[in-house]
């Protein structure tokens, strides 16, 4: 489940709270967003309802097309969901998958019949 963005400012991952009760936050030009977190989480629950527990791993992504992540920064996940930029999202998407080639077709025509586009 990918969620693209197209906010500005540099991306980074940090903590809110105190030392018991911190929890990890990103933010995008100082601002915290992890609220886009719990958007990809719903999304995911969307799909997994689509493919009524037809044991396919569904992982989350949330993909900033226009930030600022600066020269060595890296990708990095909070609550399992992946914070990443266009370029290493490709890079990631073309390695090898775990859906057997048989049941790709299966989970796409189911995918499709549950979640037909919006008009």
């Amino acid at each position: 489940m990918i969620d693209t963005k197209r906010y500005s400012g540099r991306i980074t991952k940090g903590s809110r709270g105190s030392f018991f009760t911190s929890r990890a936050v990103v933010t995008v030009g100082g601002r915290d967003r992890s609220k886009l977190i719990d958007g990809v989480d719903k999304q995911i629950d969307v799909v997994a309802g689509a493919l009524d527990d037809a044991d396919v791993p569904i992982r989350g992504a949330l993909c900033f097309v226009d930030g600022d992540w600066g020269l060595r920064f890296k990708p990095f996940s909070i609550n399992g969901v992946l914070i990443t930029w266009p370029k290493a999202l490709k890079t990631l998407l073309r390695g090898p998958g775990t859906i057997e080639a048989a049941r790709f077709d299966d989970v796409v025509q189911a995918l499709t019949t549950a979640l037909p586009p919006a008009p």
